[in-house]
């Protein structure tokens, strides 16, 4: 649980670092597309698929860039409340976001081996949909 803890603390860092730079930090959360959680989750598996699209198409830094994007805009605001509901997919969530799925794509894997990651990764994400339905939870928000 500890270790769940600090990935998250670390990605919230991660994400306001991210929004500090690009000048998002001083937005209001009006400003985030609304739709709560099944909207983040639609977000996030159509950035994950663009991805796919990206590096298939050989553009590996935009697909990177969907990764990233998928994660810090999106994943990263369901965590609060996630974490509560079950630590390890977050946990496992996080490695395949931040390691495995960016190190297939830096690693120049075949197209199909990057496709069944994001599609493994989805099928988890379907499961954390279902858990934040289950317990009610409304948007945790990090920060």
């Amino acid at each position: 649980a500890l270790t769940a803890v600090l990935h998250e603390g670390l990605g919230g860092l991660k994400l306001k670092a991210q929004m500090v730079k690009s000048g998002a930090a001083s937005q209001t959360t009006e400003a985030k597309p609304s739709g709560g959680p099944a909207a983040e989750f639609a977000r996030i598996r159509e950035e994950l698929d663009h991805a796919v699209e990206e590096y298939a198409d050989g553009h590996a830094d935009d697909a990177k860039q969907h990764v990233r994007d998928a994660y810090f805009n999106n994943f990263e605001g369901l965590e609060g409340r996630l974490i509560e509901q079950d630590a390890e997919l977050v946990a496992g969530l996080e490695e395949a976001f931040n390691a495995e799925l960016l190190g297939l794509i830096n690693d120049n894997a075949p197209v199909d081996r990057v496709r069944d990651k994001v599609e493994a990764m989805k099928a988890t994400l379907a499961e954390a949909e279902k858990l934040l339905k289950q317990s009610g939870g409304e948007q945790g928000e990090v920060f």
